[in-house]
């Protein structure tokens, strides 16, 4: 999960890591 975390910091927020982003917090 931390891999993905990173990669949607260097993709720019999307949509899905915008979710990611906001179960992890």
């Amino acid at each position: 999960m931390i891999a993905m975390y990173e990669v949607c910091m260097v993709f720019s927020y999307s949509y899905i890591c915008q979710k990611i982003i906001g179960k992890k917090k």
